[in-house]
């Protein structure tokens, strides 16, 4: 474990005692023309210094201004701060014999943020150049979690709706989180919309990489139908429920007018139906219902794989 602002590493090369000793020769060179200037300034109020001497003070102190500016940028670029580079200055001019000449050649590679070393790619002494993958550093106190939306469940799908988490390491652990991104373009290929969500992780139980189940909160309004999850069954194109035949459509099939004795036995057609949310146990029914109809629930998938029998044995004649 790491905090921002440590040192992780130490690289020496060419180029990085290059740009400090640009960095120290450029600020001596603003001193000197910072100094030249205002010399030429004053003689110049006291009628002493010559207009052409003053204006190439003025012109040379400027160019010094903009070199030292640019230098500065190139160093605070490969990752000096600025108390490093104060005491690089510092340790340039210093006048002491004793004082400690800082390697120039050396940079110390500080740690961007707070987190954890999650990969370590070299050795000591290793050679590395700009495309070399030393060190990631990972902060899991919060996590992203990114689900595939299916194109046809968009319309209910919004930011800012709470959303659960559970994932198949830590049964029966729940995390909670909001929807905050949603995908602009849809996989061609998958006809899907990326979806993501910030998760808490103070204790680092979840991992990068890791497989987990998102479940939205929409709502449903209360002028919808709805039925038990169980109760609605898919035959691979189409979603659809059992409805019972009322008695007047089983006289109708039977060609009597008038009300038969059924006994105990009750029949059963399938109805073709639109879905919506699934919510709760329960899922929206957009189309085919009008909420009148009893329907099959604890014995749906029964009906639906003695469907499926008779459909092949048809085929089979």
């Amino acid at each position: 474990k790491v905090k921002k602002g440590q040192v992780l590493l130490e690289i020496q090369g060419l180029e990085i005692g290059e740009i400090k000793g640009e960095f120290i020769r450029t600020q001596a060179a603003l001193k000197s023309a910072e100094a030249n200037f205002k010399r030429q300034e004053r003689l110049r109020q006291e009628n002493i210094a010559a207009e052409k001497a003053y204006i190439e003070a003025k012109s040379a102190y400027q160019e010094a201004r903009a070199a030292f500016s640019a230098a500065d940028q190139k160093l605070h670029s490969i990752g000096i701060s600025d108390a490093e580079a104060e005491s690089l200055l510092s340790l340039a001019t210093s006048q002491e014999k004793h004082a400690i000449q800082a390697p120039t050649a050396t940079l110390k590679v500080q740690s961007p943020i707070s987190g954890t070393i999650s990969k370590f790619s070299v050795m000591l002494g290793q050679l590395v150049d700009p495309d070399t993958e030393i060190m990631e550093v990972l902060d899991n106190n919060r996590v992203w979690l990114v689900a595939d939306i299916y194109e046809k469940n968009l319309a209910s799908i919004r930011i800012g709706q709470r959303v659960e988490i559970t994932t198949e390491a830590w049964p029966g652990v729940l995390y909670s989180g909001k929807i905050e991104y949603i995908a602009p373009v849809v996989n061609d290929a998958t006809r899907t919309v990326k979806v993501r969500s910030t998760i808490k992780n103070g204790d680092g139980a979840l991992k990068p990489e890791m497989f987990a189940t998102m479940r939205i909160f929409s709502t449903i309004s209360e002028a919808a139908v709805v039925v038990p999850e169980a109760a609605v069954q898919n035959d691979g194109e189409n979603d659809f429920v059992f409805v019972r035949i009322s008695e007047s459509e089983e006289d109708a099939a039977d060609g009597h007018g008038e009300d038969g004795d059924h006994g105990e036995t009750s029949r059963y057609r399938k109805v073709l139906v639109q879905s919506g949310i699934r919510q709760d146990g329960v899922v929206e029914i957009k189309a085919g219902l009008t909420g009148t109809e009893t329907i099959v629930v604890s014995g749906a998938f029964f009906l639906k794989s003695e469907l499926m029998k008779e459909s092949f044995g048809e085929q089979g004649h």
